[in-house]
């Protein structure tokens, strides 16, 4: 992870099975931001939000969206 940020990069995009909250704190120390591959199912995406994770690629948009809803209390889109 640091040869990404010595590289200059902005994001760490690290695959789901390797996540903990010390990766999260070690990518947030060393000024990256974090994407995780990947996450389809409401209760894979409360925890990798749990954990401090930025972002989640996922092909459920749909489903990340309404758990995102239900974790901040805003609104849900009406589609217009």
């Amino acid at each position: 992870m640091r040869t990404h940020a010595d590289a200059g990069a902005r994001y760490y995009q690290p695959w789901r099975r390797l996540l903990t909250p010390a990766l999260q704190q070690k990518a947030s120390q060393l000024g990256l931001r974090t994407s995780v591959f990947y996450a389809n199912h409401a209760d894979d995406m409360n925890a990798i939000w749990n954990m401090g994770f930025q972002g989640i690629l996922t092909d459920r948009c749909d489903l990340a969206h309404e758990v995102r809803c239900q974790r901040t209390g805003a609104p849900p889109a009406t589609g217009a």
